[in-house]
């Protein structure tokens, strides 16, 4: 009985401590999206998405060819640490952390194509040179698609919940969040509410990879002032 319980203990401290071990270095292997993986390095990433170059004037992309409005050369994926204001950089990024997005505006469907949907936005954020986020906006109209292609790929999710949603008028709905963990990764698909009566399903649902043990420290919280 002793022996067994020393056994039970010591298999759960092992699966206590690889559900708090990051993939990166472990052997595990790593959640990724259209071959980009978390922790991958951000030379990584800019070799997997290399698109076009062009010629930045102002932060504003022009047509390739435009040399009147040549200012200097930007090689896409657009990334922070390169360029600022492109679509999705919206906010001042914290010491360390560089924002990428390899389809700027409407230029290059292929990098924001996924399982026959074309999402609205895909960024990808990097925390000392390495990959710890991937957000994905797309229209709430393709959640079951995007579903079903995710559960293809990574299994039953290993959490499924929903959220209760109600509008003016008072009819109520639930939105889908499933969730998959790898250690310290998540994929965290939600509906949103916008597959409700009376809503627009051409946005609101989201998909967001995150590698908690990559990203930046979070910020001590501050102390009540009361």
């Amino acid at each position: 009985m002793i022996r067994r319980v020393a056994f039970f203990s010591v298999l759960l401290f092992s699966l206590a401590r690889l559900a708090a071990q990051s993939p990166v270095g472990s052997g595990l292997v790593p959640f990724d999206f259209k071959g980009n993986w978390l922790g991958m390095t951000l030379d990584q990433f800019r070799a997997n998405n290399s698109g076009e170059t062009f010629w930045i004037k102002d932060d504003t992309p022009s047509k390739r060819g435009d040399r009147k409005q040549k200012a200097r050369e930007v090689t896409t994926p657009f990334c922070t640490d390169q360029l600022r204001g492109f679509e999705g950089d919206l906010f001042p990024q914290e010491p360390g952390v560089v924002l990428c997005n390899p389809e700027p505006g409407d230029l290059y469907h292929k990098y924001r194509e996924f399982a026959g949907i074309n999402a609205d936005m895909i960024l990808y954020w990097f925390y000392d040179g390495r990959l710890f986020k991937i957000d994905i906006s797309f229209p709430a109209a393709q959640f079951i698609p995007a579903q079903m292609a995710f559960q293809q790929k990574y299994g039953r999710p290993s959490a499924e919940t929903s959220r209760a949603f109600q509008n003016k008028y008072g009819a109520t709905w639930n939105g889908v969040a499933d969730e998959w963990r790898r250690g310290t990764e998540r994929i965290q698909m939600t509906e949103g509410p916008d597959n409700g009566p009376g809503q627009t399903p051409s946005e609101g649902a989201e998909i967001l990879f995150v590698d908690s043990a990559l990203g930046p420290p979070r910020a001590a919280s501050a102390a009540p002032d009361f």
